[in-house]
């Protein structure tokens, strides 16, 4: 077991002491899994709000806030420094953002200093000038050793950037140092710019970061305003950026003085204090001297807590650990550095491998559409949770601990297998997020299009894709997503279809039987997890990567037995209804699955004649007129919201009796209609009377039809506001309405007889999907 002291060491050090202590050789990494630096200037505003802040703190005559704390910065051993390279290094965890905005800060004060070092013209004391000539060349050293470090050899001194990323390559020499991130080549141009006291900053970073620039211009520009020039008439107007600004008269206090590092150098106590008198009096070089204290300040009192790990593994722990209000890494961002030590272990790198195109097509579909870093750590979530069931059928939480460390074991364990199949495993985990960005997300299932001789297949494909959207049942992506990934990501494959449709049948008759979940996302982990008795294969892929995939005939038999065993089962359509018929319209789960069988029983439907209020389907001829099992009506206004015939509450009173002696019958399927959102405001809780005749109006076939419907309601003393007027007059016809229409005397008996009818036909509808 590892000794608690050697898990990791954590000290305060101050951003000079991070950067220049120890053997000056830090150079900092920041990993491949990073990001790019994304502070925008509000970011950077609150920094150097604080920083500022913190400098007029310690002038105040009782010095309080003396100190700047900028948090935990998290570094773990740099396992992969280059052999070039024998200085110190370390990998950044947590803290790049921070860290960078301190070094490009730490640049623009380093540049303000050199562009008014020539004011100390203004100061005609020689032993104030020259004292000051020393301050700045202090302040100017302990800047370039912040943002440059220098290795020395008996013969040369090569100087590097603090912070480099895994592109880059820091050499032994110049000729072996190749620098191509955005924030190396800055601090390399930033060193040769230091290096030549006549030189202009002028990154050479090109087109490939113009946001680093842009900050570093607009950092440049605050401490030119804020610092040397001491802005405040305006500060509170410049985007809520209202600092305090050290003044010319503190200068003289405790606090600033013991910031100067070269005023214990003069001789005697006298000379110091007159020096100190000299620079309050001073107003030309007051803008200067200013630069000169904050740049102290940063150096010495911006303090940072430094937690070193010996691994990134402990490292990512420990961020999790601090990390107390912000948002942790994603178990995706934490199994990238294992991707990525796959391919430079294997020699080639990770730049332009096939990890990288599989990881790029992750970051395409889980990072970059979830901006929000709750969102991105959500939908992370819900794909590593489908992934593991895909894999090998495991069952993990949302705890974000256990799913890192399921992913990394899988991974460690692929690689066991040989490189190609860890590699395939990163293809299958991006195969898996594609899936869910295109068959899970409502708009993209609504936005799938395919050939003209296809439209018929697309149509089904995209009305139960979005039905099982709507059931919230992401236990069958899993299973959807094998059958997709298998047929090559074609959409066009029958293949495919069929499996949906039969998982949609499942899911449909299961949910009916139950009127909620019920465990069903048990049943469909145990067909991807393993067979029953007489069927050993699992579904998932398993670890190999190489599991055959099911027939469709035996993923239908799979489900078929999943749906005769249990507590709930149905083998047969008679016992599926005996228990579909006593299902409730309880909650908004249910309400999807009534909608569904409502429209399945509708489909290819007409009004019985000889039985009001039920329908027929023997006889009917399919026509787009009574085509309402597809994705259009599925998605459209006209029949979306379920409304109770008899309302639950006999508020408006003239109902049956009957239906209000037991409570179960008013949340019956017998005792419901689709109707258009507005359409079901409008009537409400009205008497069966006035509903029947509002019923008689959407369904009226001409103008003159409905006209007449409206005019013989108001004969009966039915009266319609303005708003429902309105509704009838431009709401095209609503044929799933007609049985209903037709219906005289609205009873217990008839919604029993109703909930049998469309139960019977839904069936007929959905279950050949399944069972055939």
């Amino acid at each position: 077991m590892t000794n608690v002291p050697d898990i990791f060491k954590a000290h305060a050090n101050s951003f000079g002491e991070m950067m220049i202590g120890g053997s000056g050789t830090l150079s900092l990494k920041v990993p491949e899994y990073q990001r790019p630096y994304d502070w925008d200037n509000r970011n950077v505003q609150r920094m150097l709000h604080d920083c500022l802040n913190g400098l007029k703190g310690v002038a105040t005559p009782s010095p309080s806030n003396q100190y700047t704390f900028l948090g935990a910065i998290i570094l773990a051993s740099d396992d992969d420094r280059e052999a070039t390279f024998d200085g110190e290094s370390k990998q950044i965890v947590d803290g790049q953002q921070r860290l960078t905005t301190l070094l490009l800060l730490s640049c623009a004060v380093f540049e303000a200093i050199r562009n008014h070092r020539g004011e100390l013209s203004n100061v005609p004391h020689a032993k104030t000038r020259g004292w000051l000539e020393a301050e700045c060349d202090e302040q100017l050293n302990r800047l370039y050793g912040c943002t440059t470090g220098r290795r020395q050899s008996l013969s040369t001194t090569s100087p590097f950037p603090r912070m480099v990323r895994n592109i880059d390559n820091r050499g032994h020499t110049p000729t072996t140092s190749e620098y191509r991130s955005s924030i190396a080549v800055f601090l390399k141009d930033f060193e040769r710019y230091c290096a030549d006291p006549q030189s202009r900053f002028a990154p050479d970073i090109g087109n490939q970061d113009r946001h680093l620039w842009n900050i570093y211009r607009y950092i440049r520009e605050r401490v030119e305003k804020y610092v040397y020039s001491g802005h405040t008439e305006t500060a509170g107007q410049d985007d809520d950026f209202d600092p305090s600004i050290l003044e010319r008269a503190e200068f003289n206090r405790k606090g600033s003085r013991d910031l100067f590092v070269k005023l214990s150098d003069i001789g005697s106590q006298s000379d110091a204090d007159q020096i100190v008198s000299h620079l309050t009096a001073n107003q030309d070089i007051e803008g200067l001297v200013r630069l000169l204290l904050f740049a102290s300040y940063m150096v010495q009192c911006v303090v940072l807590t430094v937690v070193e790990a010996p691994s990134e593994d402990i490292a990512f722990d420990i961020f999790d650990a601090l990390n107390t209000t912000g948002e942790p890494l994603t178990a995706l961002e934490t199994l990238k550095p294992h991707v990525v030590r796959l391919e430079r272990d294997h020699g080639e790198g990770f730049s332009g491998s096939r990890s990288e195109n599989w990881w790029a097509v992750l970051e395409e579909n889980v990072i970059e559409p979830n901006t929000q870093p709750d969102r991105r750590q959500r939908v992370t979530k819900e794909l590593v949770t489908g992934f593991a069931v895909y894999y090998v059928g495991d069952k993990i939480g949302s705890d974000l601990n256990v799913q890192r460390n399921t992913l990394r074991n899988y991974f460690i364990r692929a690689r066991n297998r040989g490189d190609d199949t860890a590699r395939n495993f990163v293809q299958s985990l991006a195969q898996m997020s594609r899936f869910r960005r295109q068959y899970w997300d409502k708009a993209s299932i609504d936005a799938l299009d395919g050939p003209i001789v296809d439209k018929q297949h697309y149509d089904e494909l995209k009305f139960c894709l979005r039905f099982i959207a709507d059931c919230n049942t992401s236990t069958t992506i899993p299973i959807i997503a094998r059958y997709w990934i298998h047929f090559g990501e074609s959409d066009s494959e029958p293949e495919l279809l069929e499996a949906v449709k039969a998982i949609t049948s499942f899911l449909a008759l299961r949910r009916a039987m139950t009127g909620g979940t019920a465990g069903i996302d048990s049943e469909f982990r145990r067909v991807m997890a393993r067979g029953d008795e007489s069927v050993s294969i699992p579904l998932a892929i398993g670890e190999e990567l190489n599991n055959r995939i099911l027939t469709i005939d035996e993923l239908k038999n799979r489900l078929l037995r999943r749906l005769s065993s249990g507590r709930y089962r149905a083998s047969n359509k008679q016992e599926w209804l005996e228990r579909a018929r006593g299902v409730s319209l309880v909650n908004q789960a249910s309400r999807v699955v009534f909608r569904f069988l409502i429209c399945a029983a509708t489909h290819n439907s007409m009004p019985d004649s000889s039985n009001p209020g039920l329908l027929r389907r023997d006889g009917v001829i399919p026509s787009d007129e009574l085509n309402f099992f597809n994705h259009a009506t599925w998605v459209g206004p006209k029949y979306d919201t379920i409304e109770h015939v008899a309302p639950v509450s006999d508020s408006a009173g003239g109902w049956d009796g009957s239906i209000y002696r037991q409570l179960d019958t008013r949340e019956k399927i017998g005792n419901v209609v689709l109707l258009p959102e507005k359409e079901n405001q409008s009537i409400g809780n009205a008497s069966w009377e006035k509903k029947k005749l509002f019923y008689r109006a959407l369904i009226a076939k001409e103008t003159s039809e409905r006209e007449k419907a409206i005019a013989l309601a108001q004969q009966q003393g039915v009266v319609f506001g303005r708003r429902t007027l309105a509704l009838i007059e431009n709401q095209s016809r609503l044929h799933m309405l007609d049985a209903v229409a037709d219906v005289e005397h609205w009873s217990a008996q008839l919604i029993h007889n109703r909930t049998e009818n469309l139960l019977e036909l839904a069936w007929d509808q959905i279950a050949p999907w399944l069972f055939e």
